[in-house]
């Protein structure tokens, strides 16, 4: 279940030159068959119910080679990328992923996995080259309630707050 928030929703600032790394990281899959999820960390910082996205690194997708459908992240190569991200005083606020051939919706498989506190940006590469960019994150309470988290792209790097 996703639940819309009217008032004090939470929100993801990211610039528009990060947003536009992330498509073009989704867009350009290679291989035969059905094109594999992307994914990537987000890193940055979390003030109250807001993410601040600074940088993103694309990660190895380790579940490619059984579910096109799917994405994995390997546990060694997150905490590496966690400590260089500690080092420049970033932490990981979420994950990126793509949605080959559908909507930025999220999957049940998603929500099962949405770790509470995180962002999760997804991009839905729809038919025609066109994309759909939405994000959500998870609550523990209500009951792991999914709530969409608005967008506001910056045109600049520093969000506020």
């Amino acid at each position: 279940m996703i639940l819309s928030m009217t008032t004090k929703a939470p929100k993801l600032f990211i610039p528009r030159q990060t947003l536009s790394e992330i498509e073009h990281l989704c867009m350009n899959t290679s291989g035969a068959g059905p094109a594999p999820e992307v994914c990537g960390l987000l890193a940055g910082h979390i003030k109250a119910d807001h993410f601040r996205v600074s940088k993103v690194l694309a990660m190895d997708n380790s579940a490619e080679s059984d579910l096109p459908h799917r994405y994995r992240i390997d546990a060694q190569a997150y905490m590496e990328a966690e400590r260089s991200f500690e080092l420049r005083g970033l932490q990981i606020i979420g994950i990126f992923h793509s949605h080959p051939g559908t909507s930025a919706e999220p999957s049940q498989l998603d929500r099962d996995y949405f770790f509470p506190g995180w962002v999760y940006l997804i991009v839905g590469l729809l038919s025609g080259g066109l994309t759909e960019h939405r994000a959500f994150t998870k609550f523990v309470s209500p009951a792991d309630a999914i709530i969409e988290v608005s967008i506001q792209v910056l045109d600049h790097e520093a969000a506020p707050w």
